[in-house]
This record gives C-alpha cells, structure tokens and sequence, in this order.
C-alpha cells in the first residue's frame, strides 16, 4: 500500500466532525421563511450531504455580528471539531476582521489541526497576505514604528516586491541562495533599518520590512498574534500553533471535490508524515479504547471510592489522581501493543527515506527536544519531578529531582524542600556526538543543558558527578505563577538565606528525568582516594 493511500484512511479516519460557518449558512433548524436565497444556503446543503457520504458528520453555522467575542458560541462552533471551514467574508463583502478573531481562537484550540478559508474572493493573494501582516508577532505600537521607519528610508511608492519575494518565500531553498545577491543590493536601506529598529539579523529585518508593507494591519485583533510557519506560498499553506490553514476558492473547490482537495493538499504539498504519525496513534487509541470487551471495569464504582477512603486516611489523597493517570496510560500503552502502524512499516520506510537529504543539527535538536520533553501549563501548580526551569540572570539550570510522590505532598513529605540538579549550556554539536551516553537535556528554547559537574568530553577518564542541590519554597508561595516564575531559598555559606528567582522552562520525561536523578543520588557514595600523580 503506498504512502499517499495510507495517509488518505489516516485523515479520513481522524476527520469525524466538521463545522462551516458563514454569514450566509443555513442551519439545520432555520425557518425555512427566513431563508435569503443566498448561494451559500444551498452550499450548506450540498456540504453537508457530502461530508456525510465520506463519514464526516458537518453542520454549517450561520454567523451572526458579534458572534466572535460570545465565549459560549465560539466553545460550540469549536469543541471537539477536527476541520473548521471559516468563510473570509463574514459580513457581506466585509468582515475579515470577524474572520481573524476566529481565527486566533481556531489555533489555540488544541484539539483542531486543520482550518479552511473557504471564500469566494477571488484574489487569494489578499486573503494569504493579510493573514500574515497581522500574524506578525509584532505589537499595534512596533508595527506602527517600523512602519514609519520604512517610510523614511523608501523612497514614495517604492515597490517591495523584492523584499515580499525573499520573505514570503522562505520555504523556498533557491531563495535562501538568493538572498546574498539581494542584500548587496539593498544594503544601505537594510543596514538603516536594523539601525533604527535596533535589530542585529539581516534577513529578520527583510522579514520586518515586508511585513509591514504587505497588507491591512488590524489594530482591532489581540495582538501581538504568533508568527505563522509559510508551508507552501503557492498552494496558500500555513501552520499556526501546529494548525494548518489552508485558502480555497468555493467556486473552485464545490462539495463533491472539497474534501479529496484538502487530503491531497495535506499529503502531496506538505511534509505531513510525522503529523499524521501522531494522527494515526489518536486513530489507534480512540479504535481500541483504552477499556474495551476485554477489559472491562466490572467492579463497582463503591469499591474505588473505598480504596481512595483508605488512602484518604493514611494522607495519600493527593497521590490518588496521579494514580488513576499512571494507570490509564498504562492500560493505553498495553492497548498499542499489538497494534501496528502501517506508516512505520518497512515499505514506507523504503518509499520515504532518501539518505542523500543532509539532516541539520537544528532539526536533530528539534527531535530531541520532542523525545524528551514536553511543555506543560505550570500556572498556579507546585514543583514536579523532571521540571527544568532558568535561573534569571545567571544563565544556569536547574532540574527538579524530587520524587513525584513528594512532589504531590511538598509540605507534609519534604516540608518544601526540593532536591535539584545544576546544569550549564554544552554546544549542540558536542551533545549530538555524545548523545545518550551523556547526561543532557534538550530544551525548546534552543539549548542544551549538561546536568554534570564538568563536560563530559574532557576526558573519558574523569569521573562524571551530578551534585544534588536543595532548596526550598516558602509557605503562601509554593505555586508557580502565570509568568512561569518562582522564588527558591537557600543558604549561603554564611548561613544566610538567599533567594533564586527561577522560571519554568519544560518538564523533561520520566525515563530522562529518572535516569539523572539516579546518577545525582549516588553522589553521596563517592569515595575519595589518592595517587601518585606526574
């Protein structure tokens, strides 16, 4: 079975529920007296009966103003959707901002992977240029100042599509080899701008530039909005917040053929495999079930809440949650066992790997940071086994090291006294070369810590220590707050308490995390001894 096959049963059984919303959609309910006429109306009916003949249960949403900023409408338009089709247009032949709005509520739904705007402009080079002006990462006030300094350095109506080609076009590689000619010949206009934007990078600052003379910035929308990943220029392909948005025409793209252009335009224009990997274990779990026939829960709801009882008595109630998580990933893990994916199979891997494309170490940092980390939201939790976070102002590390049981009950346990390990930066490429021969971790925001008390490439024959350090949070302020940050105590060697301000980085996984906190702990076994030295 070849790839494209294989990719297109994942999509269409990870696509089960759909929602189009339009200004002009017929619901399913609406009076049949209020209907306008509009084309739109009998596009909802014909959606709708095609989606369902491909198994996709659709229900089309007629917008109303104002719609975008009701919580308890964009929760329905949105909760459990796994495609979105968003009309651009939503009030008349106005309202992209409605549009944006939703939009930003689309990618940080973390339950949504793919977005359609489905419009009937016709200009789909407006519709792809606004998204990106306003998805910019830039602030009304910076916009406005970077704005005014490219009017002072261009000339009046000066054209940028030069600058549009290299910025627009970043997936593109001829244009990264492009870009030295192009720089020689706007040097001066992009040296003044870097000067008077206070920014050191030349092709940030082209990036900048262009975006600010793109296309209509709306100051209305919460900005600063997250910078979007150009998949595919041509084919209007982005990736926001691991959402991937797509522009289609409605005339271009009617009901019978919607659905077969998206999957194609998912599988052929972009490098989705590791997407759909994640897709097809979803598929998987949600197939299986996690409790099924075979494994039924067949004891009574009374006889789990008196063990929790009994934990409950003994102060362990804290630790009951965590239990029932372990155990459920547990089952779920048990469940893939036998089950098979047929994107990792042996055919795949001959059809898909090429071994003469070079890998970058970026990319390779990029995997270990996915291998063993994984972002967790800390606002208002405690302190937990595996959790890295940045001394402020020292750049140093620290890891938490503590067991989880502890972590669970800080105060009765440990009295909030927390065993950590140091770290320092360690050069990417001396990492990779170590790999898992050496104790490090692999961060998101693009470094890499060593946990040891001298880099590990010194010498194959210096001993390896990573020292456990303690220190402790004070009572009232035990939680991380939303900025990530916490204070930790210690004592100097004085004997005076001193305080760390620290920020929560990622949580590295439990085998990484475990396997450092065990060299760390032997640490007090070390043994001194003396020789005879040249």
């Amino acid at each position: 079975m070849a790839y494209i096959d294989i990719a297109k049963e994942i999509l269409k059984d990870n696509i089960k529920s759909a929602i189009y919303i339009d200004d002009n959609a017929r619901e399913f309910d609406q009076d049949i007296k209020v209907l306008s006429g509009a084309e739109e109306e009998k596009l909802s009916l014909e959606l709708y009966a095609k989606f369902r003949k491909s198994g996709v249960s659709l229900e089309p949403i007629k917008y109303v103003r104002d719609k975008e900023d009701n919580e308890e409408w964009l929760n329905y338009c949105l909760d459990n959707r796994d495609l979105i089709l968003l009309d651009w247009h939503l009030d008349g032949q106005t309202g992209e901002i409605q549009s944006l709005k939703i939009l930003n509520k689309i990618i940080n739904k973390p339950n949504i992977h793919f977005c359609v705007i489905y419009t009937s402009e016709d200009n789909l080079d407006n519709v792809f240029r606004t998204i990106l002006t306003n998805y910019c990462n830039l602030t009304p006030d910076v916009f406005t100042e970077y704005k005014e300094y490219t009017e002072s350095i261009f000339n009046e109506g000066f054209d940028f599509v030069d600058f549009h080609k290299i910025s627009l076009g970043r997936d593109k590689k001829e244009l990264k080899q492009e870009f030295g000619s192009f720089l020689k010949n706007n040097k001066d206009n992009v040296e003044e701008f870097k000067k008077l934007a206070s920014i050191t990078d030349n092709l940030c600052a082209v990036y900048k530039i262009s975006t600010v003379n793109l296309g209509v910035f709306h100051q209305e929308l919460k900005h600063p909005l997250p910078c979007p990943n150009i998949i595919n220029q041509e084919k209007y392909l982005l990736e926001i917040n691991n959402t991937i948005i797509t522009i289609f025409k409605k005339k271009e793209n009617n009901p019978d053929h919607l659905l077969e252009n998206f999957f194609d335009h998912i599988i052929t224009d972009i490098d989705s495999y590791n997407q759909l990997l994640a897709i097809d274990f979803f598929n998987r779990i949600f197939r299986v079930g996690i409790i099924n026939k075979d494994n039924k829960v067949n004891f009574t709801k009374d006889a789990l809440f008196e063990h929790r009882n009994r934990l409950k008595q003994e102060g362990l109630d804290n630790f009951y949650e965590e239990f029932i998580k372990e155990l459920l990933i547990e089952k779920m893990n048990l469940s893939l066992r036998d089950s098979k994916s047929l994107l990792l199979s042996e055919d795949i891997y001959n059809e898909l790997y090429n071994p003469d494309i070079k890998i970058k170490s970026l990319d390779r940092h990029k995997m270990n940071v996915f291998y063993n980390s994984f972002i967790l939201n800390k606002n208002g939790g405690y302190i937990n086994f595996g959790d890295v976070f940045e001394i402020e102002g020292e750049g140093k590390y620290l890891i938490c090291l503590t067991p989880l049981c502890d972590c669970l009950r800080p105060q009765e346990k440990i009295k909030r006294n927390y065993f950590f390990a140091e770290g320092a930066h360690i050069n990417l490429d001396s990492a990779l070369k170590l790999g898992d021969t050496a104790f490090v971790s692999f961060l998101p925001n693009d470094k890499v810590v060593r946990w040891t008390d001298v880099p590990q490439d010194e010498s194959k024959y210096t001993p390896i220590y990573i020292k456990p350090l303690q220190y402790k949070v004070l009572e009232g302020k035990d939680l991380i707050n939303s900025d990530g940050v916490i204070e930790l105590y210690y004592l100097n060697k004085e004997g005076e308490r001193k305080s760390k301000q620290v920020k929560y980085i990622t949580t590295i996984r439990q085998n990484y995390a475990q396997r450092i906190a065990n060299h760390a702990f032997s640490y007090p076994l070390r043994v001194g001894v003396d020789f005879v030295k040249l």
